[in-house]
């Protein structure tokens, strides 16, 4: 069940995706595009009610934690027994890879790892940067040339060669990548339109989009609460933040824990 929930929800973010694609594509004066490039591979992470009930609570696409393989001497007993547990999980995206990725590999042209700039340029997110490193290893021993790129690089990647996309901030950046990737036609996986559904399509549970000024209001209730020209103590401030709080989610639409 827990397998066929995860597909469906796939499915249904292949259908969107398609229906944005071919959305921009025509903004844009191209011819819609027909198709979006699979995920090669996901994860997901499912939740067990006390009724039994299956639940998906996010699908992890693209990144499904390899950087656990990757943190060598800061090894305690716990996370030793966890990068146990991810070893054949790396070995199971590798040949996802391998698989899909066959017709594009018999091209002899390198495949780049595309992230956010920010990795890219050592400015943030270590760890990323080490999965893609151990993936781009995983690759060179397999005889596979790979390169890591920003995504603002990655604009200009050509009809001819081939991506896999990472983290990647929903930016003005991807906004440019976007039209780039419709123009140029490079096959890249997953299909970035369906990385543009990842916060609202991948979980089974209830979803509330907020405009900016609802998360103004949630900010403004986690702050300390003045009354007066000195601070609540701390149990009537907790206790006034959380009625604010249950009051606001439930205006908002939601409606339990």
């Amino acid at each position: 069940k827990a397998a066929r929930n995860a597909q469906i929800t796939l499915n249904s973010i292949e259908k969107t995706a398609l229906h944005l694609k071919r959305q921009l594509a025509v903004s844009m004066g191209i011819t819609p595009p027909n198709y979006v490039n699979p995920a090669l591979y996901f994860q997901g992470d499912f939740h067990i009610t006390p009724n039994g009930e299956v639940l998906l609570d996010s699908l992890q696409l693209p990144d499904v934690g390899l950087f656990l393989t990757c943190l060598g001497g800061l090894v305690n007993e716990t996370l030793g027994e966890i990068m146990k547990i991810m070893e054949p999980v790396k070995d199971a995206v590798i040949d996802a890879i391998l698989e899909g990725l066959r017709d594009r590999l018999r091209l002899r042209r390198p495949i780049y790892l595309i992230t956010r700039d920010e990795v890219v340029n050592s400015d943030e997110d270590v760890l990323e940067y080490l999965e893609l490193q151990k993936i781009q290893l995983e690759l060179k021993e397999r005889g596979i040339e790979a390169k890591i790129i920003g995504v603002s690089e990655a604009e200009y990647l050509s009809h001819d060669e081939t991506g896999l996309l990472f983290n990647i901030s929903l930016d003005n950046k991807y906004q440019d990548f976007l039209r780039a990737f419709l123009r140029n036609g490079p096959a890249i996986y997953p299909d970035p339109f369906m990385i543009l559904l990842r916060g609202e399509m991948l979980t089974d549970y209830k979803a509330v989009r907020l405009k900016e000024s609802d998360i103004e209001d949630l900010r403004s209730i986690v702050v300390e609460t003045v009354v007066g020209d000195k601070f609540e103590s701390d149990r009537n401030r907790v206790y006034r933040q959380l009625i604010l709080l249950d009051y606001k989610l439930r205006k908002l639409g939601i409606e339990n824990d």
